[in-house]
């Protein structure tokens, strides 16, 4: 069971530090993680994407498997030497001999621990997967840690020489420097996570011989350290500090030398003798200089490259400079270029950009000149972020769109190896996945077409507009929702048609489907309104569609749609979820109305008959989706963004941006993996059910999902107790509305905006029912003009008149035992109406049997009485106490109104048994009485 990654599109790098190029791979970021590629010269794309995150995969069935981090302690610990001090077992290793390990090798700020110690593998004892009654994710797994499991912006990448590890530099506080295997069987996963800088890292680099790496913290860290990289016993062995903003390093492998340039610098940092400074335990001082700037002292040197035995630098003023590596100074060259970012060099030609195009100078006609240079112009906005020569005649650049392109030196014409995906939403519609971006372009998403650009005009000064939602019907009609309330209308050919205004402010969600031969909408606001539009199936045209119904069940911004045959369910902050049907007859119905504890996040419906909600409190519950049963509830560390259930399992996405596989029987998490550095805003299935598609900052990832048919049957074998609390439904409709009695279908107005009744204006029955008012020229309103004569459907009533059976015999009020008269008491005694206060499932042994109504009969006939009916009522007392017992160990299977009827029944009795006793009292002391008259 695991989730695989089958293609990324997108990328988020934006900086020359986030793009490496070696000879055979192309290293980029996407999201939270960074993608090594290939490039295919004769098809000109990229091809064999592998991704490569900070955080493994983690998986119940690999707990144990041959990479776990528990097997590699196991085998340290117990695997035994021959006779030549060799081990008889050993790890599993890639092609490349490092070690297949899921948890990484952690080197921490103190250094490399002794060899053979524990901590140097930095792997906590092995801890079984159990599952846990409350479904919690932090138990799922062996050893997981907060700190292990974080997702960081990545801040710098690159690639080794001999092109077989990967370093990924981290940002931000406590950053990370991860080392990946580039071995074609590697586990993807990080080998060693070195925590050493306290801020951002700005630059990684290998030395020639890819032992030793250097990495730079940024200028709040400091410090420049150089690693040699030997798995456990990864070292600094040498070190040094830097307070200057870098915008990129150059590594010479030749001379074993790193230019690092930015702001008024450029230095150059010396591998000078490491093989023989690296075996001892004592850390040298990276030897370093510093290039005289002379006239450029205050430049800003934003690329370089290297030419021979020097290196050309540009400034951010497109000043092309030769750094003489004798004697460390800078020479201006007679070439001017203008509007340059990044240039490198091919062969005997000098390639760099003029803009968004790509231009080149033989290396022959670069003069010098020792003048003083004039002053020049400031360049124009960044096009080409990074240059790098993949060979001879191909050149791949990274633009400041975040887009990477090939360039061809023969051909001088450039291709497009991977666009931005610059994506905002996702939507699946009858004809596939759509998405769009932030410029109102609607592309499908198989195969990339351009199916409409909306118009996003600013209808709000203070916000800009753009696309919030849309949908397709089955004409190949486009329907978008934006924030400023409005629904627009293109035809198939991608050509407006109208536009309606049907939101007061942003339109949250819009769903379009068929139901008993007409064509609905339904859109949902930020404005509390649910609006639902409907044509006839045979009409086409923007103009034809007319207002059903203004559901105005809810008193908060409505945040979740979901369509499930012929139900709509809307979940809103108001801790609310409410169901509706649409009849046969063309009325709307209200189903039920769920009232929650805390706020839905998000809402699913399957084909099984279940109503899934994820809360605001870090719980899923699930419900049936016609009788409104809550059959489990689960409690988990982190809250759930989105739901989408597959085979009878639960794919969501949670707070620490991680996807994850639940077992629905028991709560617990089967699989977890990482890949976006920011929480998932879309979360879907694709077109043939057997992939599923996430979203996030831009970047779309889609998912290979693999469920094996041969699972543990333990896995499924459910520890939670399972709630069998049935929610009494509500038939009556909370509005009925008929459009052939109630109102007079009119055509959709596109010029009227809609005044909509403020929150404080309205009265608590407008706000609790549903407006009838179509959408016409001549109104000005979406809400209502008639009067509701219904009852007001409050979260409490609800919760009192649904909680209640109505087929247990319990009494209404305790206000009755209380106004009756002590005879009246002593006959529901003797009439045994105590038992029937009581609920039905409780003990039927608390029921008192009859009693033998008191008479004037000899002393010792009432001794015997008081005797007998004292007796009874104290074993009857005993069996209430039990019963109490027996409810508080049990008291999550009653109801409220079950708990409040019970009490009162309690009451009811003690009260009972004080006038019984009462009784005794007076007839024993008339007793006494009568015996002392007759003994006188």
């Amino acid at each position: 069971m695991r989730l695989d990654i089958s293609q990324i599109y997108g990328t988020s790098s934006n900086h020359k530090l986030n793009f490496d190029v070696s000879e055979n791979y192309v290293a980029y970021i996407a999201s939270g993680g960074v993608i090594v590629c290939t490039i295919d010269p004769l098809e000109k794309k990229l091809v064999n994407q592998r991704f490569f995150c900070a955080n493994a995969s983690q998986s119940i069935q690999d707990m144990n498997g041959p990479s776990s981090a528990n097997a590699y302690l196991n085998l340290y610990m117990n695997s035994s030497t021959n006779g030549n001090g060799q081990r008889e077992e050993e790890l599993d290793k890639d092609e490349f001999e490092y070690p297949k390990l899921v948890q990484p090798i952690v080197i921490n700020p103190s250094g490399s621990q002794p060899a053979g110690s524990l901590s140097e593998l930095s792997i906590s004892p092995p801890k079984h997967y159990s599952p846990s009654l409350s479904g919690s994710l932090s138990g799922s797994f062996n050893g997981s840690l907060a700190s292990q499991n974080k997702i960081q912006q990545i801040s710098s990448i690159a690639i080794s020489p001999d092109e077989k590890l990967l370093a990924v530099g981290e940002s931000g506080t406590n950053p990370r420097i991860l080392i990946f295997s580039l071995a074609s069987d590697s586990l993807r996963c990080p080998m060693i996570s070195i925590h050493e800088h306290n801020f951002g890292i700005q630059c990684l680099r290998f030395s020639k011989d890819s032992r030793h790496l250097v990495s730079f913290g940024d200028d709040h860290d400091g410090f420049v350290y150089i690693w040699k990289i030997q798995g456990s016993g990864t070292k600094i062995v040498a070190l040094n500090k830097n307070s200057t903003k870098l915008n990129g390093c150059f590594g010479d492998y030749d001379n074993e030398v790193i230019l690092s340039y930015g702001l008024r610098s450029i230095k150059i940092w010396k591998f000078e003798d490491l093989k023989a400074n690296g075996t001892g335990s004592r850390k040298e001082k990276i030897q370093v200089r510093n290039v005289i700037l002379g006239d450029h002292l205050n430049a800003n040197f934003i690329d370089m490259v290297k030419l021979g035995e020097n290196y050309l630098v540009m400034t951010q003023r497109n000043e092309l400079l030769e750094v003489n590596m004798d004697s460390c100074s800078l020479e201006l060259l007679q070439f001017r270029p203008t509007n340059v970012t990044a240039f490198s060099v091919a062969g005997d030609q000098l390639y760099f950009n003029e803009g968004a195009n790509i231009e080149s100078l033989p290396l022959s006609k670069l003069d010098s000149r020792n003048t003083k240079p004039d002053t020049p112009t400031e360049s124009s906005e960044f096009s080409v972020v990074s240059m790098c020569a993949f060979n001879q005649n191909l050149l791949v650049y990274l633009t400041d769109t975040e887009e990477v392109r090939l360039y061809d030196t023969r051909t001088q014409k450039s291709t497009d190896l991977l666009r931005k995906a610059n994506v905002q939403g996702l939507k699946r519609t009858v004809h596939g996945l759509y998405t769009w971006n932030r410029l109102g372009e609607v592309r499908r998403f198989n195969d990339g077409q351009l199916l409409v650009t909306v118009d996003l005009e600013e209808e709000s000064k203070m916000a800009q507009n753009s696309i919030a939602c849309l949908d397709s019907t089955l004409n190949n009609e486009v329907i978008v929702g934006d924030s400023c309330g409005r629904v627009l209308f293109y035809d198939a050919a991608g050509e407006f048609q109208n536009s309606l205004t049907v939101h007061e402010f942003s339109v949250n969600d819009l769903c379009y489907f068929q139901l008993n031969s007409k064509e609905y909408l339904v859109t949902a606001g930020r404005d509390r309104m649910v609006q639902i539009l409907f044509r006839e199936e045979a009409s086409e045209g923007a103009a034809s569609w007319e207002l059903l119904q203004t559901l105005s069940i809810h008193k908060s911004n409505v945040t979740s749609l979901i369509v499930h045959e012929d139900r709509i369910v809307t979940g809103s902050t108001d801790r609310t979820v409410a169901v509706h049907r649409i009849t046969p007859s063309n009325r709307i119905e209200l189903v039920k109305i769920i009232t929650l504890k805390f706020t839905p996040l998000s809402i699913a419906v399957s084909d099984d008959d279940e109503l899934i909600l994820s809360l605001l409190d870090k719980s899923l519950q699930i419900y049936h989706s016609h009788s409104f049963e809550l059959k489990k509830s689960f409690k988990f560390d982190l809250n759930i963004d989105n739901i989408v259930k597959y085979k009878g399992f639960i794919i969501c996405s949670s707070a620490n941006k991680s996807l994850q596989i639940i077992n629905p029987a028991n709560g617990s998490c089967l699989y977890r993996t990482w890949g976006h550095s920011d929480s998932i805003r879309h979360l879907i299935l694709t077109d043939d059910g057997a992939g599923l598609i996430s979203l996030s900052q831009g970047c779309l990832f889609a998912w290979n999902i693999d469920i094996s048919d041969d699972l543990d049957p333990k896995l499924f074998s459910s520890t939670t107790p399972i709630i069998n609390r049935k929610i009494a439904r509500n038939n009556s409709p909370i509005r009925a509305v008929s459009p052939s009695k109630f109102q007079t279908p009119s055509k959709l107005s596109s010029t009227v905006k809609p005044s909509l009744t403020p929150l404080d204006r309205r009265t608590p029955s407008a706000s609790s029912t549903a407006s009838n008012t179509p959408l016409g020229s001549t109104s000005p309103s979406l809400r209502s003009r008639q009067t509701s004569s219904l009852r007001s459907l409050s979260p409490t009533a609800t919760r009192q008149s649904s909680l209640i059976p109505t087929s247990t015999p319990l009494r209404n009020s305790s206000s009755t035992a209380e106004t009756k008269s002590t005879r009246t008491t002593g006959n529901a005694l003797s009439n045994g109406s105590i038992g029937s206060q009581i609920n039905s499932r409780t003990s039927s042994t608390l029921r008192p049997n009859g009693l033998k109504p008191v008479t004037n009969n000899t002393v010792s006939n009432k001794e015997n009485i008081v005797t007998e009916q004292s007796q009874s009522q104290v074993s009857k007392i005993g069996q209430l106490l039990s019963l109490l017992k027996s409810v508080e160990l049990n008291q999550d299977s009653y109801t409220v109104g079950e708990m409040k009827k019970l009490k009162e029944g309690v009451k009811f009795l003690f009260e009972a048994e004080e006038t019984l006793l009462e009784n005794y009292n007076d007839l024993l002391l008339k007793s006494l009485k009568e015996k002392d008259a007759n003994v006188l």
